[in-house]
């Protein structure tokens, strides 16, 4: 007898229906949060995320800055033997659930919510650079929505986003 639509199968995961597109979007909210070892190329200085986790479905790279590279680098020095994921979590040495990063700023008495982080760089590359907007959304993995533009746009914008990263990193470094 065949399941029915969005129920589970054997991997827990939903089949189909709404009920996958839940738990897909439950998935993304958490996927960006511990990148695996083989997604990152220190070399290149890139992230490489699937499409399975990003929301568009599709492929996203993802610049990094000497700064995120710095943090990477002292995650390998700090755990020489890390395992499959770079920022596992303490407890269980798996990926950080999504109520980890939400948690770290209440600890330290901060208003903000994880969301604001990605509304905070779009402010700041709109008020303080003059990047072109469309690498501020490429940034941001956002997608052409305009089908004829989109069509056309066959490029990731990814060596002008590296320099936009390299801006973000030197900006987040200053002390107030």
């Amino acid at each position: 007898m065949p399941k029915k639509s969005g129920t589970a199968g054997e991997t827990g995961r939903p089949e189909s229906g709404p009920v996958r597109e839940r738990w897909r979007r439950r998935r993304r909210a958490n996927a960006n949060l511990s990148p695996s070892q083989d997604e990152i190329d220190l070399e290149t200085r890139t992230w490489s995320l699937p499409g399975d986790r990003m929301k568009s479905g599709r492929d996203h790279r993802v610049p990094l800055s000497p700064a995120a590279m710095a943090i990477l680098k002292e995650a390998r020095r700090l755990d020489p033997h890390q395992g499959e994921i770079v920022f596992p979590s303490r407890q269980t040495n798996t990926q950080l659930s999504d109520m980890t990063l939400s948690a770290v700023p209440k600890r330290i008495d901060l208003n903000v919510t994880v969301h604001g982080f990605r509304s905070t760089f779009r402010d700041w590359s709109e008020e303080a650079t003059s990047f072109p907007h469309e690498v501020k959304e490429a940034a941001l993995a956002h997608v052409v929505k305009n089908k004829a533009e989109a069509a056309y746009r066959r490029t990731d914008l990814f060596e002008k986003r590296r320099k936009l990263m390299d801006e973000w990193g030197r900006y987040i470094l200053q002390t107030p």
